[in-house]
């Protein structure tokens, strides 16, 4: 038990070309993320957002869906 509800994380992502993308991701015990995984899940989102941007494929994870479902 670490007593945080939130975590936020900056990710970046550089192509061959030397371009760069930045990325924020954040998870939260108020969105049904789990207490224990906040930094992971912020991590994980970050990632994927700066490597989807990078790489033109746009894609996004299903968490990021949820409020649209």
């Amino acid at each position: 038990e670490t007593g945080f509800e939130y975590a936020e994380v900056v990710a970046t992502a550089e192509t061959e070309e030397g371009v760069t993308y930045t990325a924020h991701g954040s998870a939260h015990i108020d969105r049904g993320d789990d207490s224990y995984l906040l930094l992971e899940m912020a991590d994980t989102r970050a990632a994927k957002r700066a490597t989807a941007r990078a790489t033109g494929v746009g894609m996004v994870a299903v968490s990021e869906l949820q409020n649209e479902l």
